[in-house]
């Protein structure tokens, strides 16, 4: 006599409540991930504020989070609105600096010791500033910690409440 094949049993005291939660799940967990993208983004930008150069504080005011929407993916986006927010992460290699809306450019020169009036300058160019980096790796062990928490979330609304699994 042969053997029945093995079965893999999946069960669930009623499948009526795991349906409308599958078929809830496209309104339910944009939702939550949207909160947790939200999260994430303060998060983000709260540690590139910390971890920005202080030097007018023009740059640590302008991170700004939003979420992007693209073919039904939600993706955190960090933007540094500071024009200069680039030249500081890259730096910029030596330059010359000419007036754009005047005849000269005029500044305060502390090597000078007075105010200077030049028709350019040549500038020495600057190291980069990496301080983004410096800020991910501070908010990362948060960040994993709001996906977990995130992924429970979505598991808790969209499965049943009890499935069980079994092999005959």
């Amino acid at each position: 006599m042969p053997r029945p094949a093995m079965r893999l049993e999946l069960s669930a005291p009623d499948l009526k409540p795991l349906a409308r939660n599958l078929n809830n799940a496209p309104q339910t967990v944009p939702k939550i991930l949207d909160a947790g993208l939200r999260e994430i983004g303060r998060e983000i930008v709260k540690a590139m504020k910390v971890e920005a150069p202080k030097q007018t504080g023009a740059l640590r005011k302008s991170h700004r989070a939003r979420i992007l929407k693209a073919n039904r993916r939600q993706s955190r986006l960090v933007i540094a609105s500071a024009p200069h927010g680039r030249y500081v992460r890259e730096g910029t290699k030596p330059h010359v600096i000419r007036p754009v809306s005047a005849s000269v450019l005029t500044f305060y020169w502390p090597k000078v010791g007075k105010r200077v009036f030049l028709a350019s300058v040549n500038h020495p160019g600057t190291k980069p500033n990496k301080y983004h980096r410096r800020a991910w790796k501070r908010v990362k062990p948060k960040v994993r910690r709001i996906l977990s928490r995130l992924q429970r979330q979505v598991g808790s609304q969209v499965l049943a409440r009890r499935i069980s699994v079994g092999i005959r």
